[in-house]
């Protein structure tokens, strides 16, 4: 769940991120009726998982790094 996760977050297509999204939610729903989980667990894995993504963002914003382009074929 948390890898699907992440690629909603790294998605920038809406179409996608709607798929990812609805398949999130599914994904949880299913985990959590199953009781393979803790409640804790399907929450820490989106806490940990948006934590993973966005200290690099935060971290650059402190430090004033650059940010590299993340379009592809942009020219450097």
């Amino acid at each position: 769940m948390a890898s699907v996760y992440l690629y909603f977050l790294c998605a920038r297509i809406k179409q996608i991120r709607w798929v990812l999204a609805c398949s999130i939610a599914l994904m949880t729903f299913m985990i959590l009726s199953m009781r393979v989980h803790y409640t804790y667990d399907v929450y820490g894995a989106f806490l940990f998982t948006f934590l993973i993504y966005k200290i690099p963002e935060w971290y650059r914003a402190w430090k004033r790094v650059p940010v590299l382009s993340t379009e592809v074929g942009a020219d450097s």
